[in-house]
């Protein structure tokens, strides 16, 4: 069972956690339209968010997914894949 987590932005508002992409880097979205995406890491001062374009945000997705097609991790692979065709087909 996947776990929803959220991250509320002074500027863009609530935003919807897409994938962990490693540790302490996480893919956000803004959850009502899905047109803006950022890159959120966890480092000792804090957290970092930074606003990348879907272009980036595809690329980021896509190596993950690669990643976990290739180490075996199916059921994680098939998860995130259902999110990554609502959100970029």
């Amino acid at each position: 069972m996947s776990q929803e987590i959220y991250l509320h932005h002074p500027t863009f508002g609530l935003l919807f956690r897409v994938c962990q992409l490693s540790q302490g880097q996480e893919l956000f979205t803004t959850i009502y339209n899905q047109r803006f995406f950022f890159l959120v890491t966890a480092r000792s001062e804090g957290i970092g968010i930074e606003l990348i374009n879907r272009i980036s945000a595809n690329s980021l997705m896509e190596k993950h997914l690669r990643q976990l097609r290739r180490t075996g991790l199916i059921q994680e692979y098939n998860q995130l894949m259902v999110s990554y065709r609502q959100i970029f087909d």
